[in-house]
């Protein structure tokens, strides 16, 4: 593919500059071409772009080939272009990167690729493949060590929330929130009554695609009463995901990233040892309690029996990496996000990671051949998700052995414990 159409010669030459940090560079030759990878994501056209350039701050002057990562809004399909446009998931990550993100304070850690150019439909970041870094499989769960490193990095992200908006409020002399003075940035998208429609169809679907195939898990399938109640009670349990998405009147607020599956995360590895994580796809952000984002994290991306053996863990690893970004920058955990408050909020958003991983888990787990028959034609790719997908669930389900113990993960412990145990979530 051309860079001509992408960028304007001087556009890349921005990029080019704010790379490297200098003026004195000639930009020599730009070649755009696919992203390799499966299921690349559908909210956006996904690009990598090398740049030959030749660099004169020292003689002779030094040729390097730079790497970008850079994503548009699509235009392949006109279907495809609306969705994308009208869903608001674009322009909230934009917005975040050119408004936000840019004005965080520099942290330990990166938590997030460099970004170097952003424009109303289009995004250039470091390419972090590039620099070694890479996806595990998107049907994978992840070991200790890879939820270690994570939570080491999530940690610090959530910290620049906190440390911009207490710096924030020192300046104004008066409580500053991110959501209040970026409200464009930071509302709900994915769980939310209103808006576009967009992915409130796609909820809704959600819903009718698991009361649907219920039945299909054995422990229920034969027990009338277990079914009937079940029936009664998941469309409701389900909906509470709208409430557990809203900002948190009792527990502190961060930017959440709001979409913390395999293919947001990627990891950099030393002697096979995950050392380094980045998360992308900021498109899908809310502000809301930490506990949103870690309980998303670990029901995504593990399974119930590592959870219970690793979760206090793993929750003690965040708290102390946020208490140790927090002291770096003269804050004190003890006063911003306490270890008791945490906990609780743990409890009480567990919840969101059940409900999270059941409502994602049915479409993305799916093996690859149905993917490329319901995802990849703009058309079909809206009609699947609009619509009950139990029949194409109910095949994957006969077919796939770790699709169906994924499944059957996710909605024996959402029902075991939402529905059959009675949780309350009534401490939002």
């Amino acid at each position: 593919m051309s860079s001509e159409g992408i960028l304007s010669p001087s556009e890349w030459r921005t990029v080019v500059e704010t790379c490297l940090g200098t003026s004195q560079v000639d930009v020599l030759k730009i070649s755009v071409g696919p992203l390799a990878g499966e299921f690349g994501g559908f909210l956006g056209d996904h690009r990598q772009v090398k740049v030959k350039v030749l660099v004169h701050t020292s003689k002779p002057p030094i040729g390097k080939e730079l790497a970008f990562f850079l994503k548009r809004i699509p235009d392949d399909h006109p279907k495809h272009t609306e969705f994308v446009t009208s869903c608001g998931a674009f322009n909230k990550e934009i917005g975040l990167l050119s408004k936000l993100f840019n004005r965080f304070p520099r942290t330990s850690i990166p938590w997030g690729p460099e970004c170097y150019f952003t424009r109303p439909d289009t995004l250039v970041l470091e390419d972090l493949i590039e620099q070694q870094f890479r996806h595990v499989p998107r049907h994978a769960l992840l070991d200790y060590p890879h939820c270690a490193v994570f939570m080491k990095t999530l940690a610090v992200y959530h910290a620049a929330t906190l440390i911009f908006e207490e710096n924030q409020s020192k300046s104004n002399n008066e409580k500053f929130k991110i959501n209040e003075k970026y409200p464009d940035l930071t509302y709900e998208l994915l769980f939310a009554y209103e808006g576009t429609g967009k992915f409130l169809h796609l909820f809704k679907s959600s819903v009718d695609t698991l009361n649907s195939i219920i039945d299909l898990v054995p422990k229920y399938k034969d027990n009338e009463n277990v079914l009937r109640k079940i029936s009664e009670k998941l469309s409701d349990t389900l909906y509470q995901q709208f409430e557990l998405s809203k900002p948190s009147k009792k527990f502190r607020n961060v930017l959440c990233h709001g979409d913390l599956w395999v293919n947001n995360v990627f990891f950099r590895y030393q002697d096979d040892v995950p050392v380094e994580v980045r998360i992308v796809d900021f498109q899908v952000v809310r502000y809301c309690p930490p506990a949103t984002d870690i309980m998303a994290f670990l029901h995504l991306n593990t399974g119930r029996e590592f959870r219970e053996a690793n979760e206090e863990k793993l929750l003690l690893l965040y708290h102390t990496s946020l208490a140790e970004e927090l002291s770096k920058h003269g804050y004190q955990v003890d006063q911003l996000l306490p270890w008791s408050e945490f906990k609780e909020s743990c409890e009480v958003y567990r919840a969101f990671g059940r409900i999270i991983a059941a409502c994602y888990h049915h479409v993305n787990m799916l093996p690859k051949r149905f993917l490329d028959e319901h995802m990849e034609d703009p058309y079909e790719h809206e009609r699947f998700l609009s619509e009950n997908r139990a029949h194409v669930v109910a095949v994957a389900w006969e077919e796939n052995d770790h699709y169906r113990g994924r499944l059957l993960d996710d909605l024996t412990e959402l029902i075991d414990c939402m529905i059959l145990g009675v949780e309350s979530n009534s401490s939002l």
